[in-house]
């Protein structure tokens, strides 16, 4: 079995800052094969894809496993003495297992930025009748939408919904809808 070692920051228990230490993972699987070498290939190419403030979140959480990996230190116990809820500390561990370093990073969501739950078609009434002349108000936008919605059986939405997509409109369409 290959083992890799890299440097990585730990956090200082004391200061709350960060300090370098050494850690070794295994990557070679027991048959000899290099799969092991190219999923640390691959997970290294993802850390590298992470901010530096999930970076930094990624070491601290490992800093907080640490313990459990290496001395044998109950996950209960270290959720007990660094004031963390038990399942987020098994989740953690978990997640390091499967993934490694990059497995302990935020992971941001795939329709970050999307229109969750509505509609797209409900999204595009939504600005066709803001954008039409004359000027309607949200709430009037909000009372023809909300008919229309029970008509095709879509989930109802909120009055602030129908104001933050308006608000979302385009200035510069905005300004084309008034010539």
């Amino acid at each position: 079995m290959v083992v890799y070692h890299h440097v990585v920051k730990d956090v200082d228990k004391k200061g709350g800052g960060l300090m370098e230490g050494k850690v070794a993972a295994a990557v070679e699987g027991e048959r000899g094969d290099d799969a092991g070498a190219r999923a640390v290939t691959e997970a290294g190419r993802l850390l590298g894809e992470v901010s530096e403030q999930e970076r930094i979140r990624a070491l601290e959480r490992f800093a907080l496993l640490r313990p459990c990996l290496e001395e044998g230190v109950s996950l209960a116990q270290i959720a007990r003495t660094h004031g963390i809820a038990l399942k987020n500390v098994q989740r953690w561990m978990q997640q390091y297992r499967r993934e490694g370093l990059v497995g302990l990073a935020r992971r941001r969501r795939s329709d970050r930025g999307k229109r969750r739950g509505i509609p797209l078609e409900c999204v595009h009434l939504i600005e066709g009748l803001a954008l039409q002349r004359p000027k309607r108000s949200a709430a009037e936008i909000h009372r023809q939408v909300s008919v229309v919605v029970a008509q095709k059986g879509w989930p109802a939405l909120s009055y602030g919904r129908v104001y933050d997509i308006i608000q979302s409109i385009d200035p510069e369409l905005m300004v084309l809808a008034k010539a």
